[in-house]
C-alpha cells in the first residue's frame, strides 16, 4: 500500500471517529443535565486535553517515534469512548468531563503527528494539496461518522422526539463502539507499513529531556518572530469558529425536532462540507500546480475565504434572528458552505507554518501552531457563556448570539489580514 493511500485512510478513519464525538457528545451531555453552561464548559475542557496533546505531539513524535504518538492518540480516543458509554449508563457528568479530556489529548496528538508522520515521507513541493487530499478523505469519514451518531444512538426510531434538557430516552453505545472500531482500523493500517522507509530518515534519539524539548520550541519561536505569531493569530481564530460550529452544529446550531429531521439537517451540513472541501482540492491544485501554492496567493485565498465565511455566518444570524430555526432547513447548506471553506484554510495554514521548522522538527513545529490555536479557543471559549446570557432569555437567543459570535470573529480576522498587507505595502 502506497503512503498517500495510508495517508488518506488513516485520515478517514480519525475522521469517522472525530464525526461521532463532534456530533453527539454535546447533545448527549444535555441529556445529562440541565446546566445550560455545562456545554461550554466541556468545550473547554475539550480544548485544553487538545491543549496537553499538543504540547506531547513535539517531543513524543519528533524525538521518540511518528507511529508511537498516534497509537498514543488512539488509546487516549478510546479511552474517551469507554468513558462516555459509562457516563451514559450512570448518568455521571465526571465520566464526560474526563472523557472530553482524553479525547482532546488524543485530537492533539492526531492534530500534529499524523501530519508529520506524512511530510516525512511527501515531496515539500506536493504539501498544500497532499495535506488538502488528507482532509477531505478526514471529512469523508466525517460524514459517515456524523451521519451514523445519531441513528445508532436512538436505535433508528425515526420519530423520536429530541427533547432539550434531561430525559428519559434510552441512548444505545452503539456509536461509540462503531468508533472503538475505526480506532482499530488506524492501528491495523499503521502495522501494515512498519517496513516502509521513510524519505527523510532521523536519527534515533534514545533519551528526552525537559530542556532538549523547550529548545526546540525556543528554536522555531526564535526563527518565526512576527511574521509567525501573525499566522498563529490567523490560525487561531479559524480554529475558534471550526470548533464551535463543530461542537454546536449538531446539538444547537442546526434544526430538528425528530431524529428525522435532526439526521437529515446533520446529512446536508456534512456532505455540503465534505463536497465543497473536494472542490477547493481541485482549485488548490489548479492554483498551484506541481510547484505548490506561493506566499501572495496563499494570502489571498485566506483573506476571500474568510470574508466569505463572515458573509454566510452573518446570514444564518439574520435568519436566527428573524424565525425560528426549524423555518430555515437551509441552514445546514450554508453552515455547511461556511465551514467548507473554513476546513480548505487549516492545510494552507500548516504549510506556512511549517516554513518556520529547524532541523525537520515538523511535529514540534506543528504543535507550536496546535498549542496557540488551543490557548485562543480557551480563553474565547470562557467569555461565551457571558455573552449568551448578555444576549437575554428570548426564545433562540442563545442561537442568534452564537452566530453573531462568529461572524464577529470572521469580520476581525479579515479586517486585521488586510491592515497587515496594507502595511506591508508601505514604503519603509
Amino acid at each position: 500500500m502506497s503512503v498517500i493511500w495510508r495517508y488518506w485512510i488513516l485520515s478517514a478513519l480519525f475522521g469517522g471517529a472525530f464525526g461521532i464525538r463532534f456530533t453527539l457528545d454535546v447533545w448527549v451531555l444535555q441529556q445529562v443535565t440541565a446546566d445550560a453552561d455545562a456545554k461550554f464548559q466541556f468545550i473547554g475542557v475539550t480544548i485544553a486535553g487538545m491543549l496537553i496533546g499538543e504540547l506531547c505531539a513535539g517531543p513524543a513524535s519528533d524525538r521518540v517515534g511518528r507511529t508511537v504518538a498516534i497509537y498514543a492518540s488512539v488509546v487516549s480516543i478510546a479511552a474517551w469512548a469507554v468513558l462516555v458509554m459509562l457516563a451514559m449508563e450512570t448518568a455521571n457528568i465526571a465520566l464526560f468531563v474526563c472523557g472530553a479530556l482524553m479525547f482532546g489529548i488524543g485530537f492533539g496528538l492526531f492534530h500534529s503527528s499524523l501530519d508529520a508522520w506524512f511530510c516525512d515521507r511527501c515531496k515539500p513541493a506536493a504539501l498544500e494539496l497532499r495535506l488538502t487530499q488528507g482532509y477531505f478523505f478526514y471529512n469523508a469519514g466525517y460524514l459517515l461518522g456524523s451521519s451514523l451518531a445519531f441513528p445508532l444512538l436512538l436505535a433508528f426510531q425515526w420519530d423520536a422526539k429530541l427533547i432539550s434538557g434531561p430525559t428519559a430516552l434510552s441512548l444505545e453505545p452503539w456509536p461509540y463502539l462503531l468508533a472503538i472500531v475505526l480506532l482499530a482500523g488506524v492501528v491495523l493500517t499503521l502495522r501494515r507499513g512498519t517496513t516502509v522507509p521513510t524519505a527523510r530518515p532521523r536519527p534515533a534519539i534514545r533519551s528526552v529531556t525537559p530542556r532538549q524539548v523547550l529548545g526546540d520550541y525556543l528554536s522555531v519561536l526564535a526563527r518565526g518572530g512576527s511574521g509567525l505569531a501573525s499566522v498563529l493569530f490567523v490560525a487561531g481564530s479559524i480554529a475558534l469558529i471550526v470548533q464551535l460550529i463543530d461542537h454546536l452544529a449538531p446539538a444547537v446550531l442546526l434544526p430538528g425536532a425528530t431524529l428525522k429531521d435532526k439526521a437529515a439537517n446533520i446529512l446536508l451540513f456534512n456532505v455540503t462540507v465534505c463536497v465543497f472541501v473536494g472542490l477547493l482540492q481541485i482549485v488548490l491544485q489548479r492554483l498551484g500546480g506541481v510547484d505548490g501554492i506561493d506566499a501572495s496567493m496563499r494570502g489571498a485565498i485566506v483573506k476571500f475565504a474568510m470574508g466569505c465565511v463572515a458573509l454566510l455566518l452573518g446570514l444564518c444570524f439574520l435568519a436566527a434572528h428573524r424565525a425560528a430555526l426549524a423555518d430555515k432547513p437551509w441552514i445546514g447548506l450554508v453552515l455547511g458552505l461556511a465551514q467548507a471553506l473554513l476546513l480548505m484554510l487549516p492545510p494552507l495554514m500548516k504549510a506556512w507554518v511549517l516554513e518556520f521548522n529547524v532541523s525537520g522538527r515538523y511535529a514540534t513545529t506543528l504543535a507550536v501552531l496546535g498549542v496557540s490555536k488551543r490557548l485562543f479557543a480557551i480563553v474565547a471559549t470562557l467569555c461565551l457563556p457571558w455573552f449568551v446570557h448578555a444576549a437575554g432569555t428570548q426564545p433562540g437567543g442563545e442561537t442568534v448570539t452564537l452566530y453573531a459570535l462568529t461572524a464577529t470573529v470572521a469580520l476581525i480576522t479579515l479586517s486585521l489580514l488586510l491592515c497587515a498587507a496594507t502595511r506591508r505595502r508601505q514604503p519603509a
